[in-house]
């Protein structure tokens, strides 16, 4: 079982590090603007969806893709509405300052970041095609046994990976923000929103693609 917990952390890790990914971006822009509880929110939903797909891996779901054609085209259609919602909030103008200047503005709630990181790695097909690939490299080379225990030693593994990456960045992030201009804040925000806008636009082309 620690070999098993021992690889999903590795996965994690690395599987986490990619900058282009919708959770990376904004958990960047969130850190960005000071809201690191926020952003540590986001990694952990999509951590607690990556360890679930990791560990339903165990349990055949590549071969449940496999043989259910449609699934990953619906999943890639529902992922490409989520990050065209996620961009427009991204684009959308600055919220304006309150009132009363002493007051700060409210950051986003944690319950909120847990359920958007969630909702969009849950959405996202690319991470159910290469958490079954994963799995299947590492029982074809009999490095870990397809147990229920090995699973749910692998699933927090995998969590405990991203959460790890998650961190650093965001204190990366967090010591870097004070360097940078209000301006400059606007522009990684609305670079970030192009950002998750192409990756949307290539989750619904791929989709009509499998439709025709």
């Amino acid at each position: 079982m620690v070999m098993a917990g021992c690889f999903g952390f590795v996965l994690g890790l690395l599987g986490a590090i990619p900058v282009a990914g919708p959770i990376t971006v904004l958990v960047i822009t969130r850190g960005l603007r000071g809201h690191v509880r926020s952003a540590i929110a986001i990694a952990a939903g999509s951590a607690v969806a990556e360890g679930c797909y990791a560990a339903l891996a165990f349990w055949g779901l590549g071969a449940l893709v496999a043989e259910h054609a449609w699934i990953e085209p619906v999943t890639r259609g529902l992922g490409g509405c989520i990050l065209a919602g996620l961009a427009v909030l991204l684009l959308r103008s600055s919220e304006p300052e309150p009132p009363n200047e002493s007051l700060p503005p409210r950051p986003p709630r944690i319950a909120g970041g847990l359920a958007l990181g969630f909702g969009v790695a849950a959405a996202n097909p690319t991470l159910i095609v290469s958490w079954a690939a994963a799995v299947a490299v590492l029982q074809a080379a009999h490095l870990v046994e397809p147990t229920a225990s090995n699973a749910r030693v692998f699933a927090v593994g995998t969590m405990l990976g991203i959460l790890a990456w998650s961190a650093a960045l965001v204190h990366l992030v967090w010591r870097l923000r004070a360097r940078i201009e209000p301006a400059s804040l606007e522009r990684v925000r609305r670079g970030a929103g192009l950002v998750v806008l192409g990756l949307s636009v290539a989750f619904l082309w791929r989709f009509a693609a499998s439709l025709g």
